[in-house]
Formats: C-alpha cells, sequence, structure tokens
C-alpha cells in the first residue's frame, strides 16, 4: 500500500487500505494492553485516512484504556483520590459509540468513589475516635488530680490534727508541772 501511495498519493481506496493495515496493527497492541502503542498505531492510520470515524474511536478508546490501567493500579494501593481523577478523565476521552467501554469505565469510577468515600469516612471515624480517646485521657488524668488533692489535703488535715494533739498535750503538761508560788 504505502508502494502505490508512492505512485498515486491521491488514490483514497488505497490509503484507507493502508490506513485499515495500521489499524489492525494497532488492534493487536491494544489486545496485548499496549495502549500507548496501539495509540500510535490508530494515529498514524488516522494521519493516512482522517475520514474513517472507527480510527477516532480507536485512538479514544486506546487513550481511555491506558488511563484506565492507571486508574486501577492507583486503586491497588488504596490511592482513590487519584482513581477517581483518572476514570473521569478517562471517561472524558472514551468514545461513547454504544459499546460497553463507556458503561464499565463509568462503573468503575463509581465503585472508585464509593471507596473514596468509604476511605474518608473510615478516616473521619479514626479522627472523631481518637479526639474521643483524648477526651476520655483529660478527664481521667482530670480525675487522678483531683483525687490526688484530695489525698494531700487529707494527709493535711492528719498532719495537722496530729500537731494540734501534740500541742494540746505539751500545754496539758506544761500547765501540770507548773506550781503555784507563795507569797
Amino acid at each position: 500500500f504505502r508502494l502505490a501511495l508512492q505512485i498515486n498519493p491521491y488514490d483514497a481506496p488505497v490509503r484507507h487500505n493502508l490506513a485499515k493495515a495500521i489499524n489492525e496493527q494497532g488492534i493487536q497492541y491494544l489486545r496485548g494492553e499496549q495502549f500507548s502503542l496501539a495509540e500510535r498505531f490508530f494515529r498514524a492510520a488516522y494521519r493516512i485516512f482522517p475520514n474513517d470515524r472507527n480510527l477516532v474511536n480507536n485512538i479514544g478508546f486506546a487513550v481511555a484504556s491506558g488511563i484506565c490501567e492507571k486508574a486501577a493500579a492507583a486503586e491497588k494501593i488504596d490511592n482513590f483520590p487519584l482513581a477517581v481523577m483518572l476514570y473521569e478523565k478517562a471517561l472524558r476521552v472514551t468514545p461513547r459509540d454504544g459499546s460497553t467501554n463507556y458503561s464499565v469505565t463509568s462503573l468503575k469510577l463509581a465503585n472508585a468513589r464509593a471507596e473514596q468515600k468509604a476511605q474518608l469516612q473510615a478516616a473521619r471515624q479514626a479522627q472523631l475516635q481518637a479526639e474521643q480517646n483524648q477526651r476520655e485521657e483529660l478527664a481521667r488524668q482530670k480525675e487522678q488530680q483531683e483525687q490526688q488533692a484530695k489525698q494531700e489535703a487529707e494527709a493535711k488535715r492528719q498532719q495537722d490534727a496530729l500537731a494540734a494533739a501534740d500541742l494540746k498535750k505539751g500545754v496539758q503538761g506544761l500547765a501540770g508541772s507548773i506550781q503555784p508560788v507563795s507569797p
């Protein structure tokens, strides 16, 4: 086909056949999940024959598939905000040609959003639990301080009572030892 185009570069059927052959190479890479290579072949085919709507869809599908692959990798490491962003990006470039690709990507996006929401709720719940634990710990510390203050006050009261009793004994002992003096 390339040789035929060298002879007659304006031969539309030859251009179309060459684009179809290059497109088939792209499909093989797509099946092998080599999305960036598939995209390159689809774009090359499109440059040769831009009137083929299937080539535009194939480019979009290859790009979206590559993005979805990155989104799935983000999901595996529990990075759901990144996965959501990538699935949204994939939806913007996925052809809406009646195939299931758009629906599958939409479903993956919904799942990633649900996981992201669950992750945020779990983080919020953990934060609330940590705050509750901190409040309980502060209450325990305050109770211990109050208990210690009560014990110290009771010890001081007992010490004061003993000191008062010793003082009373001392005063009584002094009073008993004092003899009246005669004139």
